[in-house]
């Protein structure tokens, strides 16, 4: 369908929280627009004051490459998971309970994601993620989180990754898997 509505009651003690997620399809799938809505409430529990939006998350994708601009406006309702997490928006209160991990210092993020054929049977992937929410950082980049597969065959893959911010690099890993 090209308009597609998640909705997410929260009761904690003495209080309750509403987040509203509708997601808007575009051309069967190559865009998805989603807007986080919190509602807010007021003093009564059937009381609604105002309509609070938390975040804008736009995904497009074509011939394997996806492009995701996520916004957060409101980091103490949303925040951006990590990259293990899926780098999604969800509510702080989510993502706690969950266990993932999030990045609260960061307010958007610019990532661009290819998946191809590799050789013999095996699959490439490159991740390349831009988070920011540094004001001392250019255009307030805080950090960069690159990922790289390349498949030799469909059982053996080596993999790369680094995690880089205005302190420097900050995390360098390398990979191999082997299926059999």
């Amino acid at each position: 369908s090209w308009l597609d509505f998640d909705l997410e009651v929260t009761y904690e003690i003495q209080t309750k929280s509403v987040a509203l997620t509708p997601d808007v399809v575009v051309a069967g799938g190559l865009a998805c627009f989603t807007p986080y809505f919190a509602i807010d409430f007021g003093a009564s529990a059937w009381e609604i004051s105002g309509l609070e939006l938390g975040g804008l998350a736009l995904v497009c994708t074509w011939n394997g490459v996806t492009v995701k601009d996520l916004t957060v406006f409101d980091p103490g309702w949303f925040v951006i998971t990590t990259e293990d997490y899926g780098s999604k928006i969800e509510t702080l209160d989510d993502a706690i309970d969950d266990g993932h991990d999030y990045y609260g210092q960061y307010w958007e993020l610019l990532s661009i994601e290819a998946v191809f054929d590799g050789c013999c049977g095996g699959t490439n992937r490159m991740l390349i993620n831009n988070y920011f929410g540094d004001p001392s950082g250019i255009f307030g980049w805080g950090m960069s989180y690159v990922e790289a597969c390349v498949g030799l065959s469909a059982d053996i893959e080596l993999s790369g990754s680094m995690t880089v911010s205005t302190t420097g690099l900050d995390a360098l890993g390398l990979g191999i898997k082997l299926h059999w």
